[in-house]
């Protein structure tokens, strides 16, 4: 054969002979059905999908943003694969739904991991839900990578899934994590301590039943946002505690830009509503 450095050689054929080409994960959806408002409150994540070929195991990576933890986690659908027959909100395809998918059993969880014994067929439409899961306190797009195998050997995966509009194919639907709100302080004055140079000893009592008072609310957004059609307001939603009620109707909020870094600082009063909150 030529021995000029432009002449071909079987032996770079190699290379292309080794690389591994798997089937990927068709159909996503990654929802996050629960609140989470504490640092110590776990979710419940819905997961579905379709998969090109039978599996035996699925493993599940939290790869962004940092701090999922699977720690506690727990098959929180059911385990027969039963249901009422309703789809939950806010997940799945309506007209594909056919009930959870049986025969999953939650194998180990650990930090951002998740390894679950599945008995998956070919082209099977899966659908099941997580619960006792950590996620982050950063906010941002979900990412997850997912694989399935059998025998040890793997089968359909996909990385890093799924920014919005990915993969351009058969774009899935992940969720996101919420950003904090930063710095968030809340003061409580009662009729009597706005009026505390009026009223010195009623405003250094202790709260009385029926009182009405004036909440206060000043924090900063960890990020800028950027309202998309058709939205047209922010809404900003307030829990009373236990014990007490929102019932008064006056609302208003005051914001300014400290600078780029930090964002919008925001101080607000809400108004009722509904039963459970303010906005």
């Amino acid at each position: 054969m030529d021995s000029d450095s432009d002449a071909i050689l079987s032996s770079d054929a190699v290379q292309s002979w080794n690389v591994t080409v798997r089937s990927k994960l068709r159909y996503i959806t990654i929802n996050r059905l629960t609140e989470v408002l504490r640092p110590e409150d776990e979710a419940i994540i819905h997961f579905e999908f379709v998969t090109v070929n039978p599996a035996d195991q699925l493993v599940i990576y939290a790869m962004s943003p940092e701090g999922f933890d699977f720690t506690t986690v727990f098959l929180e659908s059911p385990a027969d694969g039963t249901d009422s027959g309703n789809k939950p909100p806010n997940v799945g395809r309506r007209l594909l739904w056919k009930g959870f998918t049986g025969g999953i059993v939650v194998q180990d969880g650990y930090r951002n991991e998740c390894t679950l014994r599945v008995s998956f067929d070919k082209n099977e439409y899966v659908r099941f839900q997580l619960g006792g899961i950590r996620i982050p306190w950063i906010g941002g797009q979900a990412l997850f990578t997912m694989h399935t195998s059998v025998r040890g050997f793997r089968q359909d995966e996909i990385e890093m899934c799924c920014y919005e509009g990915q993969p351009v194919e058969n774009p899935a639907v992940v969720f996101k994590v919420p950003f904090r709100l930063q710095g968030l302080r809340a003061v409580l004055q009662s009729e009597w301590d706005q009026e505390a140079f009026n009223f010195p000893i009623a405003s250094s009592m202790k709260t009385r039943l029926d009182e009405q008072h004036l909440v206060t609310f000043t924090f900063q957004l960890a990020a800028p946002i950027e309202l998309a059609p058709p939205a047209r307001r922010l809404v900003f939603v307030v829990r009373a505690p236990v014990g007490q009620e929102a019932k008064r109707t006056l609302a208003t909020a005051n914001s300014h830009t400290a600078n780029e870094s930090k964002g919008t600082e925001l101080t607000s009063i809400g108004r009722p509503l509904d039963d459970n909150g303010l906005v």
